[in-house]
Parts: C-alpha cells; sequence; structure tokens
C-alpha cells in the first residue's frame, strides 16, 4: 500500500460517499483540481488509503492518452481549427491578438501555425503558460496523479467521457468571451495570478466545497453585462450539461458495485464539483 510523504497539514479535501439503499453498495468520489503548491503532498493519506483499498480510478478523461497517443493528439487539435482560410484574427481584434502574440512568443509557446486555431485554443494556452510562470506552483492535477499511479500498480483506469464530450464543452466559448479572458489573463500580474490560485487551492484543500459553489456564483459577476449571457452558456455546457452522463455513469458503478474511486476535475477558474447527486459527507 501507497504511503503520503511531504507535507500534508492543511490539507483536507472532500470525498463523498453514494449509497444505494437497496444493494447497500457505495461509491467514494472527490473533487480533483489542476495546480498543487511545491513541497505540498497531492493527497491526504485517507485519500489514498481509499485508492489504496479500490480496484481502480474514474476520472472525466484519461489525459494521458492525449500525452502519449498520437492519433489522440491530432484529434484533440482538430476540435482547435478553424474552418479552411479563416485565422484566429479574424476572430480577435487587432489589439487582443497582437497581445496575445507577443506574450505566446515571449513566453516561447508561439507558433505560426496556431493563427489556424480557434480563440479557445489561444485562451487555453495563455492559461497554461500563465500557470507554468507562478513561482512555488506546479500544473500537476490530482487525477494525473492518480492516473499514473493506477497504471503504475496494474489496477483500471476508466474515463466516464469521451474525447469528443470534452471537446465540445471546451470549445463551447464565444469568441468574445474568449477575447475577454484573454485580456484579463494578460492584465494580471504575477502576484494576482499566484493569489487568485493559491485561493482556489485552498478552498479545494480544506474541503471547502460550498466557498467553492460560492466562488463560482460570484465569478459571473465580474463579468461585463454585455458577455454574462455567453459566460452562463458556457458553464452550463461545462459543467451542468455535462452532470446528466457522470450521474448516469455513477450510477451504473454503483450498480454494477465496482470499486472504483472517482474523481470530478475541478477547472482551475470554474471552481465548482460537477457531479450534483444525493451523496453523504464520508470525510
Amino acid at each position: 500500500d501507497h504511503v503520503v510523504e511531504g507535507n500534508t497539514e492543511g490539507l483536507n479535501p472532500a470525498v463523498w460517499q453514494v449509497t444505494d439503499p437497496e444493494s447497500g453498495n457505495s461509491l467514494k468520489m472527490m473533487g480533483t483540481i489542476h495546480i498543487i503548491p511545491d513541497g505540498t503532498s497531492v493527497v491526504p493519506q485517507y485519500v489514498m488509503d481509499i485508492y489504496n483499498e479500490s480496484a481502480g480510478v474514474a476520472v472525466e478523461y484519461d489525459v494521458s492518452k492525449v500525452q502519449t497517443d498520437l492519433v489522440i493528439q491530432i484529434m484533440y487539435l482538430s476540435y482547435f481549427m478553424l474552418d479552411d482560410g479563416e485565422l484566429v484574427s479574424d476572430h480577435l481584434s487587432p489589439e487582443t491578438y497582437e497581445a496575445a502574440k507577443a506574450y505566446l512568443t515571449e513566453q516561447g509557446l508561439y507558433n505560426e501555425a496556431y493563427d489556424a486555431y480557434s480563440p479557445s485554443f489561444w485562451e487555453n494556452l495563455i492559461t497554461s503558460g500563465a500557470i507554468t510562470n507562478i513561482e512555488g506552483m506546479k500544473e500537476s492535477g490530482v487525477d494525473s496523479y492518480f492516473i499514473e499511479l493506477a497504471k503504475a500498480d496494474g489496477k483500471e483506469v476508466r474515463s466516464i467521457e469521451t474525447l469528443e464530450i470534452q471537446m465540445d464543452a471546451l470549445t463551447f466559448m464565444t469568441d468574445e468571451l474568449c477575447e475577454y479572458n484573454i485580456n484579463e489573463m494578460l492584465s494580471l500580474e504575477a502576484e494576482e495570478m499566484e493569489e487568485s490560485f493559491m485561493e482556489l487551492y485552498n478552498m479545494w484543500a480544506s474541503g471547502d466545497a460550498d466557498a467553492l459553489a460560492d466562488s463560482e456564483a460570484e465569478s459571473l459577476e465580474d463579468y461585463p453585462e454585455d458577455i454574462r449571457a455567453d459566460y452562463e452558456a458556457y458553464n452550463q455546457k461545462l459543467l451542468y450539461d455535462r452532470n446528466v452522463g457522470m450521474a448516469e455513469k455513477a450510477a451504473e458503478y454503483i450498480e454494477n458495485g465496482d470499486n472504483i474511486l472517482l474523481n470530478i476535475v475541478i477547472e482551475i477558474d470554474r471552481a465548482v464539483f460537477p457531479l450534483k447527486i444525493c451523496i453523504k459527507i464520508l470525510i
């Protein structure tokens, strides 16, 4: 069995147990996050104990496939491709395009081929670059940690969703919403970025699901009125519409009596647990 090493002070993420009152079958679930402070353990021992006792893990999507499978990589990028002859500069204002291009060039991330990719691709790329630049933080998801651990241990790794479902949600942003997000990201100082991500991490690490949900509701107020509807539609697609499929999978695992630890990712700037079914707090 695995034993957690490193600093676990203040690390108390929420875990839920869902139980079928008729069969007694149950499923343990937790929300995961993509950013971890350096020098901090990924999870505490009580979460590792649940993993040790499980036959495998279920995640939104096995992201290791995108990193190792060339066919999956090509499919992933195809969702961001614009129609033939279109350029991202046709979808962003000249000022935003030039500022984004300058930032990516400075970070060593710009490639001329990216001009044929959608604003949502640029928004994702800029966000990843910004996270990489935060001192004392690493972009290392809890789901990725358990995927790697399970594969090394010979345990099962299940993808709850297909790549198509994932990408349909991630690319649902309007050009206007992408442009706003890009400009907001470019305007933040490194200290502001670190503070924002640490605030989210601390809510997750303390298991404060109510604070996470409240922060999502509050984030809507940060958007200008003319694009709030775009943001709400995107969140509906990204979070709540997908709940149906996730809840169906969770119910399937419970009905089968599958001994699976289910991990649902919290998007770094959309802090909400996207699985809303009847649950009981375990930890």
